[in-house]
């Protein structure tokens, strides 16, 4: 690097996520399609307004919006 140039600011880099968290219509449904695709329940169920699931080290957890 020359004299009077200037570097760009590091950007930061993001390592991991902890945890994702999707707002669904229908609870019963998504907990089923995620627990056949191999996600293991950690807490809630079909009739939960919540729902978490292990994914990996983080976690994956449903949240029931209403319906428009």
């Amino acid at each position: 690097m020359s004299t009077g140039e200037t570097r760009a600011p590091a950007v930061p880099q993001i390592e991991s996520i902890s945890a994702v968290i999707l707002a669904i219509h229908d609870m019963a449904r998504a907990v089923r399609f995620y627990s056949t695709l191999g996600f293991p329940i950690r807490y809630g169920g079909e009739s939960a307004a919540f729902t978490s699931f292990h994914a990996g080290r983080g976690y994956l957890n449903l949240i029931a919006a209403p319906k428009d």
